[in-house]
């Protein structure tokens, strides 16, 4: 997890997927907030707490692009985190997503079975604090978020962003993929407005076109029909289950 200033959501985001798993390394990027008070005050012996004490930005945006090997890289400070993992598979996770427990428990079965280099999933991107409304865009990208680790997996600057390397081979054999069929998080980095969702962006992206189009179709959009993950529903809402 690389976290910066996650206060109101990096507590759900950990406790829905805390059971899954066999360690949370936290990259914490100069937080001034209360982030890191409330990961120390969940005292698990599964979280591993680390610091990145550089800026970093997106990658390849016009005269601002930066080489890979910079520290102020976005691609850089991804690759720094995943350097402290410990296990054969690795989950990028972010501060603002809350998983179903029960589809994170699927999860963990595909990865108990070592049959998949690389498994791919989708998430629900919500539109405004009340967490009643998808974006117009409903889903998040879909992106090889859990992965083998090898020796060719790495981040590097792409055009606008950070990009995913991966062999197009393993041992010879074809690349074992598996698409998760359900959406498995929901993702809160919409609910707040637009200058939360700004930030770690480029100070003029409203000026390029990607970024701000990224906006437009994260604004509000259907009603939200799914289920919450149960830690949404305690932590969020305030609900006994």
């Amino acid at each position: 997890m690389r976290i910066k200033n996650d206060e109101d959501w990096i507590y759900m985001a950990i406790m829905s997927v805390i059971d899954y798993v066999d360690e949370i390394v936290i990259v914490l990027q100069n937080c001034t907030d209360n982030t890191e008070k409330i990961i120390k005050e969940i005292n698990s012996p599964k979280i591993k707490i680390h610091y990145f004490p550089f800026e970093s930005f997106p990658s390849g945006i016009n005269e601002n692009r930066l080489k890979n090997n910079s520290i102020h890289n976005r691609a850089y400070y991804y690759n720094y985190a995943l350097s402290l993992t410990k296990f054969s598979y690795v989950w990028k996770w972010d501060g603002d997503h809350a998983a179903f427990e029960d589809r994170v428990a699927e999860i963990r079965k595909l990865i108990d079975s070592n049959l998949y280099e690389i498994i791919h999933y989708m998430g629900y991107d919500i539109c405004g604090l009340e967490l009643k409304n998808l974006c117009i865009e409903p889903y998040c990208a879909n992106e090889p978020s859990i992965f083998k680790v090898n020796k060719k997996t790495f981040y590097f600057e792409g055009k606008l962003y950070e990009e995913f390397s991966y062999p197009l081979s393993v041992n010879f054999k074809k690349l074992r993929i598996y698409n998760y069929p359900k959406p498995l998080f929901i993702h809160f980095k919409y609910a707040k407005g637009i200058e939360y969702v700004g930030k770690g962006w480029p100070e003029n992206w409203r000026n390029i076109e990607s970024f701000a189009n990224l906006v437009k179709s994260k604004s509000k959009g259907e009603i939200y029909s799914d289920k919450y993950p149960k830690i949404v529903l305690s932590h969020y809402f305030k609900q006994k289950i």
